[in-house]
């Protein structure tokens, strides 16, 4: 049974604060994968060396 893409986003977002969790997401499949990197990447800081 597959579930609709919007309830697997609703569950992968309610998780976004819990990285292993959405760790463990991100292996289940390539939709899950999608869905989680946004969340991981979500802040990206970039500082040069100085």
């Amino acid at each position: 049974m597959r579930l609709p893409p919007e309830i697997t986003d609703r569950v992968i977002d309610e998780i976004r604060y819990e990285h292993h969790a959405l760790l463990s997401c991100s292996l289940v499949s390539r939709n899950f994968l999608l869905r989680s990197r946004l969340h991981f990447f979500r802040h990206v800081t970039l500082s040069t060396p100085q």
